[in-house]
Order: structure tokens, then C-alpha cells, then sequence
């Protein structure tokens, strides 16, 4: 027999503060929502958030940077729906940006009306109305009845046939969404296919029970759950969204980029700013209460889960320091590889947004998706199969179809990964002598073309042994093989895909294989190594040159009291290397 669960949320109405007093816990709700969130009264919510914001948060005027690249290209749709839309050139000579809107969507399984080489010069004259989708559609109507005239949208606003003109947009994104006054997001919408707007079922609205003991008037309310923005539990389990675009890449940067994001669910709208989130069923909620810098990590991890934009923004950067920068950028890196990409080659540059701006809080050159300034502590990551992995289990197995990134970068898998919690910090048992990467625009941030890393540091051979107790098909990265050097040990092996296939990745059982000592934990001792394997001979530099398989830590047993890196060289004595140099590509 099957059942029906339903995730019923209870709530106390406004009015009721003798209930609010005595069940603090129990949060208070709005009981007579909008029907439609294109409805007056929701328009009205929403013009009300934009002008608190305005006179009291100062949000967009501390995010936008009128020094930033702006877009190329821009929609003007006019006032009124009787007026044209058509694409044109951006001021900009302006001082000042010009009041605009972005919309931030999905494109579907089908293409969306886009701007090509063929269409661009009548597009800059008239875009038919009839040629525009219903999401475009929609949007473009709301944006209006915002008072705003100019919307980016990005099929429409870069030329899609041309690689050049997206890759140089694409460079720009992190100011097209930070400058914008706001962003729409189609939250509930898979594509362009679709409506923008939502309404409530009859089945959502609320049953009311009365509390006459409490006074006339006192109530506790119970309704079907609306389709709400992730929420702590939501992360915690790795739960996918149920809203499409927070499930896509690009979607990411667009959200955590802009000053203010305006969500349109399937019942009713959200809204997030730098210092305050909520949605019209529960009211908001203040996220921006000063902060114990020591607790900055504890309260990074919290606030990520209940408004992103608080912790994923330039302003909170700023207040880092140390460790806490590096997890930081772990954090966001961690959130961003759950997500989804229709091209694998765009991993980079849908974040090179938010890279740009954690670069200028951080001051360190940026390489692969990681930072000179920690790139040791940075090469601890691991793949990782959660249920919100965005990519299917199975596909962990092979690396991206086509180069992206060089092996030691988490470019170089697919799906989510997350890297290794450093406590208090890491002492480096290695020095990186050359880190190089190159772009196909000066963007360091772009798209990658190659890349290498130069360490010196101690090798040990090991062989792999694969596990026979797991199936292949249900192999996982943390349960694929174990090496030899593990014997004795208490410790994790992490396999970057799956090498006991035939393909390009496979190694025999038995291989020889080398792991590189990068790092030990302050606190615990435990040791960190890269597994690599020879790929090839550098002669200019003399040494060989490794492809990164995995990532092993080992734990320091607790009742040992020598120093961490004179423990592990004891260990390992006989087998590990003199110092040298590795190149790994």
C-alpha cells in the first residue's frame, strides 16, 4: 500500500501575540496571501521591499561598481506594453549606471529566442512580440509595471553564435548582475516555455483552530507547505531544489552577485538582499547582525543555509582572515559543484564572477579554481556522491568528456566534490615551485586552455587493490581501492573517478602508484597526500611528469606526542623519497 506524505507548516497570524509570547517557537505567518504573484497585492509586496531596501539597507548602492565592465548590449522595452523591445548599445558614457533589470532563468530543453549573427542588426530595430517566449514575455510586462525600461537577458543580449562575443560577456557577468537594480529569478519555471508567474492551489490555503483560552481572536494555523527556498534540513541532506534554476550553475553567481534577487516560486515570491530574506507567507527575516570575528567560520556555515547572499558577498570577505578565507572559498566551491551545467566547459566560467570578487577581498592570483595563497590547502579536495549531486551516480566514473582542467584543479571531475576540513590550519610538508595556467581570454578566470604545477616534496610508492566486496556499479570514490601504505592505518582514500574500468582512466590491479605528501593538520596531526601517476617525462625540467588520481588522509593515532611530520617520516621510513620535484598535469 503506498501513502501520501504531506509537509504541512503551522503558523500564528500577527494579530494573535499572546500565542507568539508563549510558543516563541511557532513562527508567524501571513494568513491571507495573494492568489497570483503577478497579482496588485503582490506587486504592491514587492515595490514595498524595494523601497526599504532603498532608503534603509543601502544594498545596491555598496554592491554596484560604477567602475565595473557593463554589458555590450541591453533590451529597451519601454514603459508601457505598447511599446517596442529591441536590443541596443549600452551607455556607456554614463557616470551613473542606469536603472536596469536581469533576468535570471533556465533555458529548457528547447532553445530560447536569441540574438545570432543573422538576427542582430533586426533585432536592434524590433524584436516581434510574437518571436518572444512566454517567460520573456511576462518578464518583460513586470519589469515594466516596476517602473524599469531596460532588461538584460543573457540568449537575447549576447550574440550566440559567436564564441568571442560570449566569452567576452561572459567576462563581464559579475558586473552585468551586481549593477543591475534587481534581478528576476524564474525560480519556478524549468524554461523559457513557461509562465513566470504562480498561483496558490485551493488545497494550500490554511485551516485555521482557535485558542479561545488565550483570549478572542488567538489561533493556530496549519496549510500544506509551500515550495520554499532551501532551507537548513534541505542542505544538510544535499536535497535538490524543487526550484529548476536553483539547480543550475550559472544560476549561482547571478543569485549571489546581485545586490537584491526577487524569486518568483510556484505559490508566492521570496525576496533576498544583502541584509535581509523572506517570502510573502512568513514575513522576513534580518541576517546581518554583527558578527564575533572568532566565530566567523561557525556563523559562515549557518548563514549559508538561510540567506547565501549574507556570507557569499564582498562585504563579509572583507572581515576574513587565514583560515577562515580558505574556508570560505571551500564553501562556495562545495555549493557550486552540486549544481548542474549543460556544458561541461562552462565550470569556470560560471563562477569567474564570484572569483573576481573574492580575488579583490583575498589579494592572491587565482589558478584552475583555487588560489596561490592556499593552494595546498586547496588541493585537499575530494570527490563526492551526495544525493544532491547534480550528475548522475554513475557518471563520477569517467572525467568530463572533454579537457577543462588540469588534474590536481576539481575542474578536473564532474559532479560535486568537497574538501578536507583543515581545523586551526595546515603545516605544508612541501614548497609549490611553479603554478602556470592559461586562458583563452586574458581573463585569468575563464575558460582554461592548459596547465601545470611544479611541487617538491617526498614520494611514496604504493599499490592499488581494488575492493572486491562493492559491485562496480555501486562503487563510490571513498570505497573503490585501497593502497598498501593504508595497512595499520586509520585513514580515507578518495578516488578522483573510477580507474577499474576499461578506458582512459584504468589501471591495472597491482600498479605502482605514488603519493605525495602535501600537508599535516595543525590539530590533529593527520597526514594529507595526492595519488598520482606517471603519466610522461618533462627532459627540459628533468622530472617526471604525474596525473592526480585521489586524495588520502591518514590520522595521527591520539596517544602519539612526537610532532606530526617527524611521526609520519618515522612511519614511512624506507619508503619515502628524497625530496624532488613533480610536475603534475
Amino acid at each position: 500500500m503506498l501513502y501520501s506524505i504531506s509537509v504541512l507548516t503551522h503558523f500564528v497570524p500577527p494579530e494573535t501575540p499572546e500565542i507568539e509570547c508563549l510558543f516563541p517557537t511557532i513562527p508567524v505567518g501571513v494568513l491571507n496571501l495573494p492568489s497570483r504573484t503577478d497579482s496588485e497585492a503582490s506587486l504592491e509586496w514587492v515595490l514595498e521591499k524595494l523601497r526599504h531596501c532603498d532608503n534603509s539597507h543601502e544594498c545596491h548602492q555598496k554592491n554596484s561598481d560604477s567602475t565595473g565592465a557593463r554589458p555590450q548590449r541591453i533590451l529597451d522595452i519601454g514603459f508601457t506594453d505598447n511599446d517596442h523591445v529591441r536590443l541596443k548599445a549600452f551607455d556607456t558614457n554614463d557616470v551613473e549606471i542606469p536603472k536596469y533589470a536581469c533576468l535570471s532563468h533556465c533555458w529548457g530543453a528547447s532553445k530560447p529566442s536569441s540574438t545570432t549573427t543573422a538576427n542582430l542588426s533586426s533585432h536592434e530595430q524590433e524584436i516581434p512580440w510574437s518571436t518572444l517566449p512566454p517567460l520573456f514575455q511576462d518578464t518583460i510586462k513586470y519589469v515594466r509595471r516596476l517602473g524599469i525600461s531596460l532588461l538584460w537577458i543573457d540568449s537575447l543580449c549576447i550574440i550566440q553564435d559567436d564564441k568571442e562575443d560570449w566569452r567576452k560577456e561572459a567576462a563581464r557577468m559579475a558586473s552585468i548582475y551586481q549593477n543591475a537594480y534587481l534581478v528576476i529569478s524564474a525560480s519556478k519555471s524549468p524554461g523559457s516555455g513557461d509562465s513566470l508567474f504562480g498561483e496558490v492551489d485551493e488545497q494550500l490555503k490554511p485551516s485555521i483552530i482557535p485558542v479561545p483560552s488565550l483570549g478572542q481572536g488567538s489561533a493556530v494555523c496549519f496549510r500544506k507547505s509551500f515550495t520554499h527556498m532551501p532551507g537548513y534540513m534541505d542542505q544538510k541532506l544535499a536535497k535538490p531544489s524543487l526550484l529548476p534554476t536553483l539547480n543550475r550553475g550559472w544560476i549561482f553567481q547571478e543569485r549571489l552577485l546581485s545586490s537584491r534577487i526577487l524569486h518568483f516560486g510556484p505559490q508566492e515570491l521570496s525576496w533576498e538582499c544583502l541584509q535581509e530574506s523572506g517570502c510573502q507567507c512568513t514575513g522576513h527575516y534580518a541576517s546581518s547582525a554583527t558578527v564575533d570575528p572568532v566565530d566567523m567560520v561557525h556563523t559562515m556555515a549557518a548563514l549559508r543555509m538561510l540567506n547565501p547572499k549574507t556570507v557569499f558577498n564582498q562585504n563579509y570577505w572583507q572581515k576574513l582572515y587565514g583560515t577562515q578565507q580558505v574556508k570560505a572559498w571551500h564553501m562556495i566551491v562545495e555549493d557550486y559543484t552540486r549544481l548542474h551545467l549543460t556544458f561541461e566547459s562552462d565550470l569556470f566560467p560560471a563562477i569567474s564572477g564570484i572569483a573576481k570578487r573574492f580575488q579583490s577581498s583575498l589579494g592572491s592570483e587565482y589558478v584552475a579554481g583555487m588560489w596561490t595563497k592556499s593552494l595546498i590547502d586547496d588541493l585537499a579536495w575530494h570527490k563526492e556522491n551526495t544525493a544532491g549531486d547534480s550528475t548522475k551516480q554513475i557518471e563520477w566514473h569517467q572525467r568530463p568528456k572533454a579537457w577543462r582542467a588540469p588534474t590536481w584543479s576539481w575542474g578536473a571531475v564532474r559532479g560535486h566534490v568537497e574538501f578536507l576540513d583543515i581545523g586551526t590550519g595546515t603545516s605544508a610538508l612541501c614548497e609549490v615551485e611553479e603554478v602556470k595556467c592559461s586562458t583563452y581570454q586574458s581573463d585569468p578566470t575563464g575558460e582554461l586552455k592548459d596547465g601545470h604545477l611544479l611541487l617538491r616534496g617526498y614520494l611514496i610508492p604504493t599499490s592499488i587493490q581494488y575492493k572486491a566486496s562493492v559491485k562496480p556499479s555501486e562503487r563510490k570514490p571513498f570505497e573503490l581501492f585501497e593502497l598498501d601504505i593504508m595497512q595499520g592505518q586509520v585513514g580515507n582514500v578518495w578516488a578522483d573517478c573510477d580507474s577499474s574500468t576499461p578506458g582512459d582512466s584504468y589501471i591495472a590491479l597491482g600498479t605502482i602508484v605514488k603519493c605525495f605528501i602535501l600537508s599535516t593538520r595543525l590539530d590533529s596531526g593527520s597526514l594529507i597526500l595526492l595519488i598520482l601517476k606517471e603519466a610522461e617525462y618533462d627532459e627540459t625540467r628533468c622530472c617526471a611528469v604525474w596525473q592526480r588520481l585521489g586524495l588520502v588522509q591518514l590520522s595521527r593515532p591520539p596517544t602519539v606526542l612526537k610532532e606530526a611530520k617527524d611521526y609520519w617520516f618515522d612511519v614511512f621510513k624506507g619508503r619515502l623519497s628524497d625530496e624532488t620535484l613533480v610536475k603534475i598535469i
